[in-house]
């Protein structure tokens, strides 16, 4: 998957003040900043900004929206774009993974063995995926119950 990815990228170098996006416009492109710093503008008004590592243009792509932003070049900058149906052939890739790796862990626990293929599944798809930083405390003696 890395390897489509990175055949379904494409450079493209941004002048300094560009609009690389207008507020309203269909989306078409999914971003990635390699070098430079893009604001982004709602109805005028400065919400924000994004430097070399950062990414945009998901939002449009994912909800099939217009772009809910503007999106100018501050300096001379350069991206790698991803089209619309390559970034969703991506996302779906991804999703079926994390699925995947979603029923291997719950056939994985022992009062869960005799689950059906069927039943794993269906359980599967009302996981949700929580992450927890060193220290955090995930359970505590006495709270109620009501997360598996």
């Amino acid at each position: 998957q890395i390897s489509y990815i990175l055949n379904a990228l494409t450079k493209k170098t941004v002048k300094a003040k560009k609009e690389l996006i207008k507020q309203g416009d269909k989306g078409d492109m999914f971003y990635i900043i390699e070098s430079g710093q893009f604001s982004f503008v709602v109805d005028g008004e400065q919400v924000g900004d994004a430097k070399a590592g950062g990414t945009f243009g998901e939002l449009a792509l994912m909800y099939n929206c217009p772009r809910a932003a503007t999106v100018r070049s501050e300096v001379d900058s350069v991206v790698w774009c991803l089209e619309r149906a390559a970034f969703r052939q991506i996302m779906a890739g991804v999703s079926t993974m994390k699925q995947d790796e979603v029923r291997t862990a719950l056939r994985s626990v022992s009062i869960l063995k005799s689950l059906s293929g069927d039943q794993i599944q269906t359980l599967s798809d009302a996981v949700e995926t929580v992450s927890f930083q060193p220290g955090d405390t995930i359970i505590r003696k006495g709270d109620q119950g009501n997360i598996f």
